[in-house]
């Protein structure tokens, strides 16, 4: 079974796998398994799809195309079927967890270790039957630079982190004082490669340099930045751009250095020196210290010179070595002054006097460059492709729901809106209703309208509750503009009274009022003459995929998306209804008609799905293109969902998608994420409720709903709410 997986592997990674198998079967003497096979894809996968390959942390366009990308989740994403239960607190016994308890919360450091000790809790997440090494919570302590294994209660006071800080910058000052000087009486000399004009030299090919994408970071830390790397053997000393020095927040002693390239003048200007830097691969895989480094302007190197996908891949020798995208800012430029850099661990030799040489910091490549352009390729065979593989591929970049081509009706209906929707004074978009026939002539109604109210009146009398609720509802939506009195009875023939009745919903317990569109009168309805209009609404599998494709996880929701859509003066006195002045129904009846789409409408989702699509396709050249695909895109109705590659990135996306939305008179509400720094980052009134009384450095993050599912934020995970209905032992009941 494991030869016939192997056997489709694609061409350029049958060499890597040949060598796993000469290592396991002769050099650890065990049976290939499954598992080999499992962990070797993973491996390649990373080092293609990894978001290191680009300086920017950004994949460039010519690798994703025509290849399926894979994102890296923050963790193992599970869907568990639980019924969620809330334990009792180990300190007062009431139902909240331990660190949400003010009588812990009270105690002083000692005392709160003491008593965690004593219970036999989790350090990391403070319940019982566990300890920290079988503990399944990702992100213990979130103080800034702590990794200890203990949650954010029992962080060490600051006394205690300044005894532990002021070791650990001792030992690095040991570390950086013998990694060499530059003196004020000394001159740094340094010798530059130099490149080619190929129309002055026609018989010289130009050949790469060596250029690497590295991780560097200080000394004692975890946080790194990835930089293009320069390793140049003509030079004595080593170089980092000013950029980076100020990204990275170093300081160090300035000197008068001498720079002499192969002409005899040389020039001196003043610069600083860099100390207590190190330095790995994209991968991270071991870190080397670096010697000092002189701070230069820039590093300047054209993009012609460096290795590419489509050099390297031109000999069979190196197809099976990953090479990132090396454009960009060189960022180091590594002399001889560190030799560890330039040792050689591993030689692969092409053809003629070409070869590829593995550094501690990655492979570099002494190749000509490829003349003809690359052609990216699947990681897949393309001739035959895993059904599995091909179903999440479908799904994750799937938009719109599978149907056929637009009936007559649905050109009909995009022809009506597309012509009439405008951005009004107010900043909301407006359309008029999408009717099937212009020229109507209705019955007159009111009548019906009254009927139903005085039902409706019978049943508040039953119900003063639902009557409160109901009134309040009412009031609120007159109040916001959403509805408006009118005075007149109408244009005769072009006036429709609509019915209305609560609606409760069955988890939030709110009540939501709901306009009868459907009711008929002389076998007529409202609902009759109108275009329902396409499925605009993106597909289900495929925004949920999406949302869980890169690591930062964001979901918000649209405030009152129906009544964001203006309804055309023209067609309002379709839309009347009747309600009691003042809210009293001992009052006479008053005609209002609503100025926005309503629920109960067939035509109201397409409406404000249409209306959503133009605010995106209106500001495209204001906004990224990614914020415009994610408007497009990323939407269920009023819900979005998107996932970030980074902190950073998801604020920004929480901004720009705001931002863009705002243009339309859209309010994005209701905002959670899997990231704190991202929760931090938005007002706490337009979190999702669950989160805006909670403190982000303690509290656990709670369950949220997304499209129908449970997510546990904490755990990043999804689960399913189980209801167990107790039924009679019947056999109806089983």
């Amino acid at each position: 079974m494991v030869e016939q997986i192997a056997e489709r592997l694609p061409p350029s990674w049958q060499p890597g796998w040949r060598t796993l198998v000469a290592e396991v079967t002769f050099d650890l003497k065990t049976e290939l398994t499954v598992e080999h096979v499992n962990d070797y894809v993973r491996q390649k996968i990373r080092e293609i799809t990894s978001k290191y390959t680009n300086p920017n942390h950004e994949i460039s366009k010519k690798q994703v195309t025509g290849v399926f990308k894979a994102g890296k989740p923050k963790a193992s994403f599970s869907t568990q079927v639980v019924t969620p239960t809330l334990e009792l607190c180990f300190m007062c016994n009431e139902k909240h967890f331990l660190n949400q308890c003010t009588q812990f919360r009270k105690m002083q450091y000692p005392d709160r270790i003491e008593f965690v000790k004593t219970k036999g809790l989790c350090f990391k997440c403070l319940k019982s039957g566990h300890f920290g090494k079988a503990c399944k919570r990702i992100q213990a302590c979130i103080r800034p630079g702590c990794k200890g294994n203990h949650t954010t209660l029992l962080h060490p006071p600051e006394e205690k982190i300044k005894e532990v800080t002021n070791k650990t910058l001792d030992s690095a000052n040991e570390q950086i004082e013998g990694q060499g000087k530059i003196s004020d009486s000394k001159e740094a000399t340094s010798f530059f490669s130099a490149s080619c004009d190929d129309n002055e030299y026609d018989d010289d090919e130009c050949v790469t340099l060596n250029v690497v994408l590295a991780r560097l970071r200080i000394v004692g830390t975890d946080e790194y930045i990835a930089t293009l790397a320069l390793i140049d053997n003509a030079s004595n000393c080593s170089f980092i751009s000013e950029e980076l020095v100020k990204l990275l927040g170093l300081a160090g002693p300035e000197r008068n250095v001498t720079f002499q390239t192969i002409e005899p003048s040389k020039n001196t200007k003043r610069s600083t020196i860099v100390r207590g830097l190190e330095i790995s691969d994209y991968e991270g895989s071991e870190y080397v210290p670096l010697k000092s480094l002189i701070s230069t302007e820039k590093i300047a190197l054209d993009n012609d010179l460096r290795p590419t996908q489509s050099d390297v891949h031109q000999f069979q020798q190196f197809e099976d070595i990953p090479i990132p995208d090396l454009s960009g800012d060189i960022g180091l430029l590594i002399g001889k002054n560190n030799p560890k850099i330039h040792k050689p661990l591993e030689t692969i030799y092409g053809p003629e006097d070409y070869f590829a040489v593995k550094s501690a910091i990655g492979w570099t490549f002494t190749c000509p460059k490829q003349s003809e352009p690359f052609k990216p390729h699947s990681y897949f065979i393309q001739t035959n492709p895993n059904p599995l593989c091909r179903m999440c591929h479908d799904d994750v970049n799937s938009i719109a729901n599978d149907k056929t081509e637009l009936s007559v009706n649905d050109k009909l209906f995009m022809e009506k809106v597309s012509s009439t929707i405008l951005l009004d004074s107010n900043g909301h978009y407006q359309m008029e209703l999408p009717l099937k026939h212009s020229d109507l002539t209705l019955p007159d109604n009111k009548h019906q309208a009254k009927q139903r109210i005085n039902y409706l009146q019978k049943r508040f009398q039953k119900d003063p509750n639902f009557f409160d609720e109901y009134k309040v509802f009412m009031s609120d939506m007159i109040t916001n503009g959403y509805a408006e009195k009118v005075h007149n009875d109408g244009p005769v023939g072009k006036t429709w009274y609509l019915s209305h009745h609560g609606v409760y919903h069955p988890e939030k317990k709110t009540i939501r009022v709901v306009f009868d569109a459907s009711a008929k009168f002389n076998n007529l309805a409202l609902n009759d003459l109108l275009l329902q209009g396409p499925d605009l609404t993106n597909n289900l599998v495929g925004v949920l995929s999406r949302f869980r494709r890169n690591e930062v996880a964001i979901q918000g929701d649209i405030r009152s998306m129906f009544h964001q859509v203006k309804v055309d003066e023209s067609d309002r006195d379709l839309l009347r209804f009747l309600w009691w002045k003042d809210n009293d129904p001992n009052q006479q009846l008053e005609t209002y008609r609503m100025t926005v789409f309503l629920f109960g409408t067939v035509s109201s989702p397409s409406c404000a799905n249409f209306a959503l699509r133009t605010v995106a396709e209106d500001n495209k050249n204001a906004y990224d293109i990614d914020v415009i695909n994610a408007v497009q895109k990323n939407f269920y109705v009023d819900d979005f969902l998107d996932s970030c590659e980074d902190t950073p990135a998801a604020i920004r996306r929480v901004e720009d998608v705001s931002s863009l939305l705002s243009k339309g008179g859209f309010e994005l509400t209701k905002w959670a994420s899997n990231c704190r720094e991202v929760l931090a980052a938005i007002p706490e009134s337009n979190r999702a409720k669950n989160l805006k009384n909670i403190d982000l450095l303690t509290d656990e993050l709670p369950m949220e709903k997304t499209l129908g599912l449970a997510w546990n934020i904490e755990d990043d995970s999804w689960c399913f709410r189980v209801k167990e209905k107790h039924k009679p032992c019947t056999r109806r009941g089983i």
